[in-house]
């Protein structure tokens, strides 16, 4: 399931950055690697961020929580009945679409 693989990646950068937090706690005399570390703790927080931002649409989108919230704005009516996108170009062109309307 898509949507599984989804959450235990996020669930497995979580780990992963929990891990170097300790690392570099255990490495702080070490300055090249406490510096790799954090290069990667941001890496990871940025990748899970936006992670998070996609799973915060696909929950709006499946709920219908844009619309619902402006329900006198018809324009921006989605009146197909497709599941919400779930890859980040699905994302995208939605994005870029209801940008257009």
């Amino acid at each position: 399931n898509e949507g599984m693989d989804f959450l235990l990646a996020l669930e497995r950068v979580g780990k992963v950055k929990k891990d170097l937090s300790s690392q570099i706690s255990q490495e702080d005399q070490q300055l090249l690697a406490a510096t790799s570390a954090m290069r990667i703790m941001e890496t990871l927080a940025t990748k899970q961020q936006k992670a998070y931002d996609r799973l915060y649409n696909f929950v709006q989108a499946y709920f219908d929580l844009d619309n619902n919230n402006n329900n006198n704005n018809t324009s921006n009516t989605n009146n197909n009945n497709s599941h919400p996108p779930t890859s980040s170009k699905q994302m995208e062109t939605s994005n870029n679409n209801n940008n257009h309307n």
